[in-house]
């Protein structure tokens, strides 16, 4: 009885066997690598909005601190990395205060877009995320009671 490696054509057999493997593991590896890559964009990102919550609740205290809880009110709608660059570090994909993003300028990263007074956050898909700084009081009418906070919107 003849081993099956001594029939005709055994060596192109294996040879497009293992190319067949070879491709499917390579699919698989680049499909799990690019979801590994968008999960660690959401997380960065992520990151950023916590550092920024952070540097607005020290604001909070700085200014509770100083009895000038009213001065909150002046970072109503204005760029959240000026707190952020006292209290943390800019992020590295920070790229800076633009009137309107265009085209040129979307690279990906954080912007604060001066025209309307958000800061967004473009993913590398094309997409955005778009965050206002608000003043918010619990209660009316109350010095004592307010607060900055970060909002998504839509």
């Amino acid at each position: 009885m003849k081993a099956i490696t001594s029939q005709p054509d055994a060596g192109k057999f294996r040879s497009i066997a293992v190319l067949i493997v070879v491709t499917i593991l390579v699919g698989v590896f680049l499909k799990v690598t690019h979801q590994l890559t968008l999960k660690v964009e959401v997380v960065a990102r992520d990151r950023v909005v916590a550092d920024i919550e952070y540097s607005l609740a020290m604001l909070l205290f700085d200014l509770t601190i100083k009895g000038r809880i009213e001065d909150l009110k002046t970072f109503n709608n204005e760029n959240p990395f000026v707190p952020l660059a006292i209290y943390r570090a800019i992020p590295v994909n920070y790229n800076g205060v633009v009137n309107k993003i265009t085209e040129e300028a979307k690279k990906g990263g954080w912007y604060f877009e001066k025209d309307a007074k958000q800061a967004v956050y473009l993913w590398k898909d094309g997409a955005r995320s778009n965050y206002v700084v608000e003043y918010w009081n619990a209660r009316r009418g109350e010095k004592t009671v307010g607060a900055l906070r970060l909002q998504e919107k839509s």
